[in-house]
């Protein structure tokens, strides 16, 4: 992950951050790259990811540049999954590793530790508080947790229908309890609606963020969890180890809560994290859209929900291609892409407004066969389709997709791209990035036109060294 320095309030200066999608027990946490410090560019961040992704449920900014490695939450909350999962971000999955890090809503000057153990599972300790009186009993169903950064309430109820959650209506429940105890001025408040079953605890949680003015029905909860690790302790009398709640996603995340007769010794919680998608948020002063890397074949259906497919066909309809392409040939096209090379996207608000590729141009034969007599072959990749919708063009957001998918071709490789002679806008854009003219070399391109026609347009070659 490379470091990046804290950015300044200032709107006009570009935002360039790298973020990665976790998945920790379920409750997917997007981690951006950089910490920044001013709540209100926090705020915009957290609300344009969150727009663009709507299963993000909350974001998180970590920075390893300093001494010490630390999180901070957009609402400045504490949040034990964003803690695992920034702790196996950052040590990149080394199982057996672990750090020291400052978390978002912990007392000032206290640090955590957490790391991934021999069994791939990220962990973090959690900043409960030591004395018993953390814990308090309401009623006899009812348990208030105050921990550092976040207070819970654990509600048992054995009669919730877990087939059946009606998400808005508990949402709806947990604002009223929260009011009930004073807990909406809480930088962070949450309410766990709990079920034990088989030896094991489900929880259904619904947690508010003040600052973001966030509530969300949580696919999974690591405070939560702990927090009922915490009443488990005080009910039982004795310290519970590996305590298995079952959360919303249908994972699970463990806790271990040491104790003796008289307080609260630790807790951490653990268990399963995975990495789901990378991409960068960017924002210029003109418009904010983020540039996602494509994963799986599953993520071209799932994008050409957004317009994918019918802006590919769009833009190369139009000058100076006037191209005609089938829906399943771009569909197919692009699997092949993800497979053997990698795809960028632009998107903004579930919209995809753009779109990028990258092979080994060995995937290209006609491409190959046209340049193999003045370059080196074994070690070139191809720039294939470039594409942003028309009335996004002018913010450089071309320039920035061939910049992403330039970082996945290996060092020292030669990369190719062809344009038609009469596209400027591509051949300028890749010149103002170090691409050259491949001298006397054409290709006579032959393909059908939106009038039903089979025309044939020139096309030129430009190329670089990766270095």
């Amino acid at each position: 992950m490379s470091k990046l320095k804290n950015k300044t309030s200032n709107l006009t200066e570009e935002i360039y951050a790298p973020f990665s999608i976790m998945r920790p027990g379920g409750n997917d946490t997007c981690l951006v790259e950089g910490l920044y410090r001013e709540s209100e560019i926090r705020q915009r961040i957290n609300k344009e990811i969150q727009d663009v992704y709507s299963n993000v449920e909350q974001v998180g900014f970590i920075s390893s540049s300093n001494e010490t490695p630390e999180l901070l939450m957009a609402g400045g909350e504490f949040c034990g999954n964003a803690t695992r999962s920034a702790a196996w971000e950052l040590l990149k999955g080394v199982k057996g590793e672990e750090l020291h890090m400052i978390s978002s809503g912990v007392e000032s000057g206290k640090k955590l530790n957490a790391g991934i153990d021999f069994e791939g599972q990220g962990w973090a300790e959690m900043p409960i508080y030591n004395n018993f009186e953390s814990v308090q009993k309401l009623s006899h169903n009812m348990y208030l947790v105050k921990m550092s950064g976040i207070t819970h309430i654990i509600y048992y109820n054995d009669s919730i229908d877990e087939e059946n959650i009606n998400q808005e209506l508990l949402k709806a429940q947990t604002l009223d309890i929260l009011k009930k105890y004073n807990l909406l001025n809480e930088p962070a408040a949450g309410v766990m609606y709990t079920k034990s079953i088989d030896n094991k605890f489900l929880i259904f949680p619904v947690v508010r963020v003040r600052d973001i003015n966030t509530l969300f029905y949580e696919t999974g909860c690591g405070s939560g969890t702990t927090a009922l690790g915490l009443v488990e302790v005080r009910k039982q009398k004795k310290e519970v180890q590996g305590l298995e709640v079952i959360q919303p996603s249908g994972m699970h995340i463990k806790v271990d809560v040491d104790a003796n007769n008289k307080e609260f010794i630790g807790a951490k919680i653990y268990g399963p994290v995975q990495k789901i998608k990378t991409g960068t948020y960017i924002e210029n002063g003109r418009i904010n859209y983020i540039l996602e890397k494509l994963e799986s074949i599953k993520d071209i259906e799932n994008n050409n929900n957004d317009g994918l497919i019918n802006l590919y066909k769009d833009i190369f309809s139009a000058p100076p291609y006037y191209e005609s392409f089938e829906s399943d040939y771009v569909k197919d096209l692009f699997k092949s892409y993800i497979t053997n090379g990698h795809v960028i996207l632009a998107k903004t608000k579930n919209k995809v407004i753009g779109f990028s590729a990258v092979v080994p141009i060995s995937e290209n034969l006609e491409v190959m066969n046209a340049v193999s007599n003045h370059i080196d072959c074994s070690n070139a990749w191809y720039m294939s389709d470039l594409g942003v919708a028309p009335q996004y063009r002018r913010n450089l957001i071309a320039k920035k997709m061939v910049l992403e998918r330039i970082k996945y071709v290996p060092r020292g490789s030669i990369i190719i791209m062809r344009t038609s002679v009469d596209n400027i806008a591509s051949q300028s854009i890749y010149r103002s990035l170090g691409f050259n003219d491949l001298k006397e070399v054409y290709q006579d391109v032959e393909s059908k036109r939106t009038d039903g026609s089979v025309k044939t347009d020139r096309r030129i070659f430009l190329y670089k060294i990766n270095k």
